[in-house]
């Protein structure tokens, strides 16, 4: 039985990456594949999905048994119709899956994974002895890929909501400084119209001289104008009083 899977001619539909150093952190997805891999007797279980932007297929997860080794990009082309494997050396689309050049594997179980009618990923289950997986096994990696399939829509709407928070914290940062800049021009417009009533200066003499004082004393120009501000409320005060 080898299904429909096929290699694609160059250039086309799928490539399929290997690569345990961009594996995702998802203790629900991890369970899953251990588990599986238990009921099946098998080597090792890897769980590959598709990145859309790029129309790839990437490793996300592997269970602890699968062995630490990166390799190239090999291509590979599913089909609408795929529907569950069982593949040997020889077969159609044996070599096309990284699993088997990164050890002597007698048999590997493919099983797509689905949403909305299209591909979202493929796992997959190795064996390195002679026994052959047989329809029980397929039954249990179908079950397994349902809840996989589950697991990884659940992290991807985690990872929206923490996008989604992101933006809001980067929306409020903003937001803030905004405020603050906003404040700030007030300050050095209140300061600049007390300067020009005080020492009946133009605005442009004004603004000149809170910038001017701003680089001397290497201090922010809106707490130069609150300087202004304070100063000259202070004398008006003083002038109060002394009249009073």
């Amino acid at each position: 039985m080898n299904g429909s899977i096929s290699l694609p001619p160059p250039n086309s539909d799928c490539i399929i990456i290997h690569d345990l150093n961009r594996t995702i952190e998802s203790s629900a997805v991890s369970s899953v594949l251990e588990l599986v891999v238990l009921i099946t007797n098998s080597a090792s279980a890897h769980l590959y999905w598709v990145d859309s932007a790029t129309n790839e297929l990437r490793l996300v997860s592997a269970s602890s048994a699968s062995e630490d080794c990166r390799i190239h990009r090999v291509s590979l082309q599913f089909s609408a119709t795929t529907e569950p494997a069982i593949l040997r050396a020889g077969d159609p689309g044996y070599d096309s899956f990284p699993e088997t050049a990164i050890s002597q594997v007698s048999s590997l179980l493919v099983s797509p994974i689905r949403a909305e009618e299209k591909l979202a990923g493929i796992l997959t289950l190795s064996r390195k002895d002679s026994r052959r997986y047989g329809t029980a096994d397929i039954g249990t990696a179908a079950k397994a890929a349902d809840a996989l399939a589950a697991a990884m829509r659940e992290l991807e709407r985690e990872r929206e909501v923490d996008s989604l928070r992101a933006k809001l914290r980067s929306a409020h940062r903003k937001n803030t400084l905004l405020e603050k800049r906003l404040a700030e021009r007030k300050l050095v417009e209140r300061a600049k119209g007390l300067l020009q009533v005080h020492y009946e200066w133009t605005e442009e003499d004004a603004y000149y001289h809170l910038r001017r004082t701003s680089r001397q004393q290497r201090t922010p120009m809106a707490v130069i104008a609150q300087m202004v501000i304070d100063v000259i409320a202070a004398k008006e005060a003083e002038g109060e009083r002394m009249s009073a």
